[in-house]
């Protein structure tokens, strides 16, 4: 009997473990194609890559959330009820703040070439103000895989545009759907 409840425990665990591991992946794929989105500013230089909108999305995806009562109309123009009641309901949304709290730093994602990693070292000289930036967060995947919110931004410091991109799942590739709450700056 011991045997069969370790056993148990053991496959649950190990469920777990490729679980949080297919979401990294799944997150690598979505940082790679929000990349690809953005080449043509990296054709001609360098262009550096920041992960600083966890906030912004945590605050966007708060906004919106949602019930069988109320919905943020302004959600509609770019999704269909089903799929502000599936990302924004009370139960994902505070799973997707918790997974966005918890990975800040995303990794092992593959860089262009023409793509660094920005560094607060930088100086904020008149030349470090003008250079072509990539600011992202997190991706926040749906419990359910079918979903992914990630915000970006991008341009030179203090004349960026932005907002929020929607990955739809296939279940096995990750397509961009739309952007959302578009901003500039």
């Amino acid at each position: 009997m011991n045997k069969i409840i370790w056993l148990l425990i053991f496959s649950v665990v190990c469920l777990k473990i490729n679980s949080q591991e297919i979401k990294q992946n799944d997150s690598n794929k979505i940082i790679e194609q929000e990349l690809l989105r953005y080449s043509l500013l990296y054709e001609k230089g360098k262009v550096y890559l920041d992960f600083t909108l966890n906030d912004y999305l945590i605050d966007f995806i708060k906004k919106n959330e949602t019930d069988s009562t109320k919905i943020n109309y302004g959600l509609v123009r770019w999704l269909n009820d089903e799929q502000i009641y599936s990302i924004f309901n009370k139960k994902e949304v505070n799973y997707l703040i918790d997974c966005l709290n918890k990975n800040r730093n995303p990794k092992n994602f593959s860089l262009p070439e023409n793509v660094h990693m920005y560094s607060e070292t930088h100086s904020s000289t008149i030349d470090e103000l003008e250079k072509r930036r990539i600011v992202l967060s997190s991706p926040a995947i749906t419990r359910d895989n079918n979903y992914a919110l990630i915000s970006y931004a991008y341009g030179a410091e203090n004349a960026m545009q932005g907002g929020v991109n929607v990955y739809v799942s296939n279940g096995t590739s990750w397509k961009f759907y739309k952007s959302i709450h578009l901003t500039i700056e």
